[in-house]
């Protein structure tokens, strides 16, 4: 299928009776008050970049929409260390700016809880997705550690650079137990696939479930070999909501 207007939901558990806030049918999240607040920008400074700390109300209530000139990191590599395993840190890249050849690369992702998550979302004044541009590697790998209690919201990833015997994906979470996790408003295109959630040797302890992608689009996904392309593939997860999404 491509470019349908997609909304499914499976329920093997009542984890998703919780509903999380939501305003006009957007989720909406809040840091902590010891919540990191790191901001990645395309003109940043790595040596220069500071972490904010919500508490201190430096960068105002609203992470996204800054009172202030914030002093963001350049590349992804140096934003990402900063997050810390277990908090509800934020990640915000700058919208309508570009990072071409970056990767978030293998990573843990684990927020304090499921109202506390860790947020990886965008910050600024334009609606233009900030996009991430990746070759033949995969641009957000989480394999073997966990990766539970997460948002990420508001990216556009793209292959862009994908050569001939390139098989990336977008969001790839192999053999890694998970809770809660929340993909929204993002697109994803010209991957293997745009979205890889599964179990390979099929076991299901520990668990996967509580996993939801809403409002975001995953098109022209394609192989350039034996392996079989799509828009996504999720597999050995109880608990799955796909709501209202183009594929």
């Amino acid at each position: 299928m491509k470019n349908l207007f997609f909304s499914i939901c499976f329920f093997t558990s009542n984890l998703l009776l919780a509903q999380i806030p939501e305003v006009n049918g957007w989720s909406v999240r809040t840091p902590e008050s010891d919540s990191r607040i790191i901001y990645v920008s395309s003109t940043g400074d790595d040596s220069k970049a500071e972490v904010y700390v919500y508490k201190e109300n430096i960068v105002g209530r609203d992470p996204s929409s800054p009172i202030i000139t914030v002093k963001a990191f350049k590349t992804i590599a140096e934003a990402k260390k900063k997050l810390r395993s277990g908090f509800a840190d934020w990640l915000l890249f700058k919208k309508g700016e570009e990072w071409n050849n970056e990767l978030f690369g293998s990573i843990e992702l684990r927020g304090a809880s499921r109202k506390s998550p860790m947020v990886i979302t965008t910050y600024g004044n334009t609606n233009v997705r900030p996009k991430i541009y990746t070759g033949n590697v995969t641009a957000l790998n989480v394999i073997g550690s966990n990766c539970s209690n997460v948002m990420i919201e508001g990216l556009h990833f793209e292959a862009k650079h994908r050569t001939n015997n390139g098989e990336a994906v977008a969001i790839r979470i192999i053999e890694t137990p998970f809770q809660n996790v929340l993909i929204e408003n993002c697109y994803f295109t010209k991957f293997l696939s745009n979205i890889t959630i599964h179990d390979p040797i099929l076991n299901r302890n520990p668990s996967r479930s509580n996993l939801k992608v809403r409002r975001s689009v995953l098109v022209d996904a394609y192989t350039t070999g034996a392996q079989n392309a799509g828009g996504f593939f999720i597999d050995n997860v109880d608990s799955i909501l796909f709501e209202d999404n183009v594929i």
